[in-house]
């Protein structure tokens, strides 16, 4: 009689302990919830919800996580948010590049996306140009830090009327030892109507401050969505919020003259 009582409290502790896992729904079926409550139900904040669910548990898994992360951007787009959308688009496009159809769904929706109106390089730039320059200057730069040289860049983009919309590369190392926190110094600038980008063209929350101890200059503060780890490395772009018109020269000729950021000035035709 004492072991009957003995092997029923057992199999009770068993079931206890097996029933929250039973219950934890794998991110393949989880995916297809998502999708049968945003297509079907048309629910789509609950959708929401659930992809980003696939994305903690399969984060991995390339496969799921693409496709949770293309379903985002047709949710926010249903919603109507297309700068939320064309984000998550991009990121599929920059995170899972091996995953080629959905890539090329992401991509196409991303052009049915009516672009930013803001005079900004970075909003005329294909974002896949963007991605591969800012990651080639963010190597340079690292390896440049390493022997204690300087760097610059500049990005411009002529349009067929002769303006320019300037801009330049950037790179942000936290060499600190500790996660970064809610707030992340960049440096300073002198002209505070910019905007700055992440590699893969989606704008970055920034905020850009007068600095109190020098007249006609601002402080730029990074506030990350996700804090940076020691050592990781985060490459970005910032862009004047406006354009201007070249200096044309006979021949149809337009003269652009950019500033070395440590002095010299360089005149390219």
């Amino acid at each position: 009689m004492k072991n009957t009582k003995t092997i029923t409290i057992l199999c009770l502790l068993a079931s206890a302990f097996l029933a929250p896992f039973a219950a934890a729904e794998s991110p393949t079926v989880l995916l297809k919830q998502g999708i049968y409550v945003e297509e079907t139900e048309g629910d789509l904040d609950k959708a929401i919800e659930i992809y980003k669910q696939v994305l903690d548990q399969a984060a991995k898994v390339q496969r799921l996580a693409a496709r949770a992360t293309f379903q985002l951007g047709m949710c926010h787009l249903k919603k109507g948010e297309k700068k939320t959308a064309a984000k998550y688009f991009k990121q599929l496009i920059s995170k899972y590049p091996t995953q080629k159809t959905l890539v090329k769904k992401a991509a196409a929706q991303l052009k049915k996306i009516k672009p930013e109106t803001k005079e900004s390089v970075f909003e005329k730039i294909d974002y896949q140009v963007t991605r591969f320059m800012g990651e080639k200057f963010g190597e340079t730069a690292l390896e440049a830090g390493k022997q204690n040289l300087l760097v610059n860049s500049h990005v411009y983009f002529i349009d067929r009327n002769g303006f320019s919309y300037r801009g330049g590369l950037n790179a942000y190392y936290n060499w600190t030892g500790r996660t970064t926190g809610k707030k992340v110094h960049f440096g300073g600038t002198s002209y505070p109507n910019q905007t700055l980008y992440g590699i893969d063209g989606n704008e970055l929350n920034t905020e850009i401050v007068p600095d109190k101890t020098r007249p006609n200059h601002w402080q730029i503060y990074w506030i990350p969505d996700e804090p940076l780890a020691p050592e990781e490395s985060l490459y970005y772009g910032w862009s004047r919020n406006d354009k201007q018109k070249l200096a044309q020269l006979p021949g149809d000729v337009y003269s652009l003259v950019m500033q070395n950021k440590y002095g010299s000035a360089v005149i390219e035709t």
